[in-house]
């Protein structure tokens, strides 16, 4: 004789809810993609609002002269 207790069959067709819709997505996952967004958000407009000072000339230094590209070269 087994001692060992089976858990009842699941209905195949439980979806979540009792009215058939898929179950809600936790909160954690809620709020982790909407403080994602507020980041993304608040550096696209930190990019935009800082001047455009971007660039690998930024690293140059104040006396250094500007890089030229391979098609100003050509051009001499």
């Amino acid at each position: 004789m087994s001692t060992a207790h089976e858990p009842p069959p699941r209905d195949q067709t439980d979806s979540g809810s009792a009215d058939g819709r898929a179950p809600a997505m936790p909160r954690w996952v809620k709020v982790s993609v909407i403080v994602l967004g507020i980041v993304v958000l608040v550096a696209a407009a930190v990019m935009l609002l800082s001047g455009g000072d971007h660039g690998p000339g930024r690293h140059l230094g104040e006396g250094a002269a500007p890089a030229t590209s391979a098609l100003e070269l050509a051009r001499v």
